[in-house]
C-alpha cells in the first residue's frame, strides 16, 4: 500500500492519493491436521513433534504466527 501510495513502483504512473482501502482478493485458509493415533489434540500438543508445513514462502509465514500465537 505504501508503494501505492506514493507511487514508487515503476508500473505507477501517478501517485494513487485517494487510495483508502485494500481488501483480500481470496481467503487464506489454513488446515492443521494429526492422524488420531498421534494424541494431538490442541496446537500445544504439537510442541516437540516434527511438522511439516508446506511450500517455504506463504505456508511458513501462516505457520510461524500461528504456532507462535498458540505458543
Amino acid at each position: 500500500m505504501k508503494a501505492a501510495w506514493k507511487a514508487t513502483r515503476s508500473r505507477l504512473q501517478t501517485k494513487l492519493d485517494k487510495l483508502r482501502t485494500i481488501g483480500a482478493i481470496y481467503p487464506n485458509y489454513v488446515q492443521i491436521v494429526a492422524t488420531a493415533d498421534s494424541g494431538i489434540k490442541t496446537l500445544a500438543d504439537l510442541k516437540g513433534k516434527s511438522l511439516s508445513v508446506g511450500a517455504p514462502n506463504r505456508n511458513r509465514i501462516n505457520s510461524r504466527a500461528i504456532l507462535g500465537a498458540a505458543g
